[in-house]
């Protein structure tokens, strides 16, 4: 059995490995540079994780697990605003190529409204919501 400890100052990780052929190169220091390499490449990750985790924001609780094609939504319960910068980046994305774009669920129109001003050739979106067409309807005037 190999095991490995690594500690800071916020946390301790101890990897146990129980298959002594599990990361076996020919030689012992290579398999403890790749062992070594992969906690601190761990650590890394569990500290960026921390840093990304303090920009969170902690929304509305979503409970109802029931069929919401047909519910009357609100603006929270179709999208929430820490969502806006990843809409933003997938409609710079998809409309780079001013070529057709397939858009699944219109929402609150805003990736809608992004993908327009990208100036793509063509632009259709599939809605199943009826409140969500109306939203639609009431966008494209």
């Amino acid at each position: 059995m190999t095991r490995r400890i690594k500690r800071t100052d916020q946390l301790e990780i101890t990897l146990v490995l129980h298959d002594e052929n599990f990361i076996r190169p020919p030689r012992d220091a290579q398999r403890n540079a790749l062992l070594n390499r992969a906690l601190h490449e761990f650590v890394l990750d569990l500290q960026a994780l921390d840093r990304l985790s303090a920009r969170f924001v902690p929304g509305l609780p979503y409970q109802d697990l029931s069929d919401r094609r047909q519910k009357e939504l609100r603006d929270e319960e179709i999208m929430e605003d820490w969502q806006l910068p990843l809409m933003e980046a997938m409609a710079r994305i998809v409309s780079a190529a001013h070529g057709d774009v397939l858009e699944i669920g219109f929402g609150r129109g805003v990736a809608s409204e992004l993908i327009q001003q990208g100036g793509v050739r063509s632009h259709t979106i599939i809605e199943c919501n009826d409140s969500v067409v109306q939203r639609f309807h009431e966008w494209r005037r």
